[in-house]
């Protein structure tokens, strides 16, 4: 009895704050999958095997204010959940802001997606999954989710939306330095089928340690004809790492055909050699397929494989891509072709 007492309360003290704020939600979504992956290293005793992993699962709880006169407060803060191992979970590790809005559009401030990511996000037939875009897009780290952000949205004007940010420090040591900074802006339209999205992002010199700013260009569109859906992008990175002349173009392409509850899509992504640098390039193809099992719940397959030119060592997962599980032993070798299967299900609340 005393055992049950005591967690009626301890459940009764989370729950208050939040009943006490009548418009609070809570919301979430929860991902694991079993895969089997193979790194290709020659080198490693075992670089092959099977893993559980936990996918960019997350609880959030964010709210609004109604203030009068069409503008409103908001705000919402979302936590990292880590399924498969203890003590890798992270209050506020997500995006967390708050701000005011009404007529003039959203402005907020915290830890947020860039716009530059939220754009190459839209394109992505395999987010957090072993398929993800990011492996091959995200080599420069400009797919980012950054803290000391202010963030400005416009309203939507015939569907175009424009989403501008500045990060104020990029530091990791918690110390405020301006000069390790940057700046992201983006121009989207939505209209029915069709999506366009075109962005880019400035990072300040200083905060790579390096002479040159690294900066980054995107153009990304979908089109859904009835039930079969094309996507895509085209990226340009510039003097990646803070290198001068270290530029890259990347590009990529998907497919999903929709049949009842079930999906069947294809991707492929490209990223051709960084300039001045032989056997730099470095490709990923996925093929999947997703059974909705209610509006809350699905289940999937996927197989993925990255193909390294020689002077190129990316993982099947790789570069922040959302997806949990890196693989048995480490890295892949330079010239690697790693590769991996996983079955999947997901959960929104």
């Amino acid at each position: 009895m005393n055992k049950k007492v005591i967690a009626l309360a301890v459940a009764g003290a989370l729950v208050a704050p939040l009943a006490a704020h009548a418009d609070a939600q809570i919301y979430g979504k929860l991902h694991a999958s079993i895969e089997a992956i193979d790194n290709d290293n020659s080198a490693a005793d075992d670089d092959s095997g099977m893993g559980v992993s936990s996918n960019s699962s997350r609880i959030g709880f964010k709210g609004t204010e109604d203030m009068g006169n069409g503008l409103s407060a908001f705000w919402q803060v979302e936590s990292t959940v880590n399924l498969t191992e203890s003590g890798t979970n992270g209050f506020a590790t997500r995006n967390s802001f708050v701000g005011l809005k009404g007529g003039f559009g959203q402005f907020f401030v915290g830890r947020h997606d860039t716009p530059y990511k939220i754009v190459g996000r839209s394109v992505d037939l395999f987010g957090d999954t072993l398929g993800d875009s990011r492996t091959i897009i995200n080599d420069n780290g400009q797919h980012a989710r950054t803290s000391n952000t202010i963030v400005y949205v416009t309203p939507e004007f015939s569907g175009f939306t424009g989403l501008a940010a500045y990060v104020t420090d990029l530091s990791a040591d918690g110390t405020d330095d301006t000069d390790k900074s940057a700046y992201s802006l983006a121009l989207t339209y939505g209209n029915g089928p069709l999506y366009v999205g075109l962005a880019t992002q400035s990072i300040s010199d200083d905060a790579l340690g390096a002479t040159e700013n690294a900066s980054a260009h995107m153009l990304a569109a979908s089109y859904k004809f009835g039930s079969f859906k094309l996507a895509g992008l085209y990226q340009r990175d510039v003097d990646m790492g803070g290198v001068d002349g270290a530029d890259r173009n990347t590009w990529g392409i998907g497919g999903a055909f929709d049949m009842g509850s079930n999906t069947i899509k294809a991707q492929y992504y490209y990223a051709g050699e960084i300039d001045d640098a032989n056997e730099t390039d470095v490709s990923k193809f996925a093929i999947g397929f997703d059974h909705a099992m209610s509006k809350q719940t699905s289940v999937y397959a996927v197989y993925a494989r990255v193909d390294n030119g020689d002077a190129t060592a990316i993982n099947v997962s790789d570069n922040g891509d959302g997806h949990g599980d890196k693989g048995p032993a480490g890295a892949t070798e330079l010239g690697g072709d790693p590769s991996g299967f996983a079955v999947g299900i997901t959960h929104k609340f």
